[in-house]
């Protein structure tokens, strides 16, 4: 599966037989459970983060910069891909996804930024 917008395409990771190796030997339940929050992380991403960074996204572009709630809510990702780390970095599959999708918001903050700093 895919998710697509004009500048931006993520393949997901196809499940993989196997996945306790790539887990440090962990047992095949607690890699299903791990998978499955996996995909619920994901599935939350692509319903409701991913629709609102997009807005913020088309706003910055435009020359917007974020309100206090965008900030809120970019606090918020932050601290949740914080905690959601030491996971992903037990499935070396779901890498690069969550590399596209870092940069995706370092590049609308960036740009929040530089257009806060061109208002001053």
């Amino acid at each position: 599966m895919a998710f697509e917008v004009p500048f931006f395409s993520i393949n997901k990771p196809r499940h993989q037989a196997g996945v306790s190796s790539v887990t440090g030997g962990a047992s095949m339940k607690e890699s299903t459970d791990e998978l499955g929050t996996i995909y619920a992380l994901i599935e939350r991403f692509e319903k409701q983060r991913l629709p609102r960074l997009l807005e913020l996204k088309e706003r910055v572009d435009k020359g917007g910069v974020f309100s206090e709630f965008d900030i809120q809510f970019m606090t918020q990702v932050t601290l949740d891909a914080q905690r959601s780390k030491p996971l992903i970095d037990r499935h070396p599959e779901w890498h690069e996804y969550c590399e596209k999708v870092i940069h995706l918001y370092e590049e609308v903050a960036e740009k929040a930024l530089a257009n806060e700093e061109n208002m001053s």
